[in-house]
C-alpha cells in the first residue's frame, strides 16, 4: 500500500487500536482516525515536537497552505533556537 491507502489503513488501524470501539461512531469516526493517525505520526517521531512540526511543515506546503507553512516555519525555527541556546547553556555550565 502506498500514499493516501497506506496512511488511510493506518488511520484505520490507529483509530481502532487506541479507541474503545463503542466510542468510534459514524459521527466521530473521521475525527478519530485523524486523532488516530496524529497518535502514529507522534510515536514515529518519539514525541519530539521539532519532528512533527516539520512533518505538519511539510504537509502543509504539500497542500499549498503556504501563508500557514510559513507561520510553522517561524515555530520549526524558533524552536531550534531555542534548543540550542539550551544546550550551549547547560554546555557552559558543565564546564565551569
Amino acid at each position: 500500500m502506498e500514499g493516501k491507502e497506506g496512511l488511510q489503513a493506518i488511520a484505520e488501524q490507529a483509530s481502532t487500536s487506541h479507541f474503545v470501539e463503542s466510542y468510534i461512531n459514524a459521527d466521530n469516526r473521521d475525527a478519530r482516525e485523524v486523532e488516530g493517525l496524529g497518535i502514529e505520526i507522534a510515536t514515529w517521531a518519539e514525541w519530539d515536537g521539532l519532528r512533527i512540526m516539520r512533518v505538519f511543515y511539510s504537509a502543509l506546503e504539500d497542500a499549498n497552505f503556504h501563508t500557514e507553512a510559513s507561520q510553522v516555519w517561524d515555530m520549526i525555527h524558533a524552536e531550534e533556537k531555542r534548543r540550542k541556546a539550551y544546550a550551549t547553556k547547560h554546555r557552559k555550565e558543565r564546564n565551569e
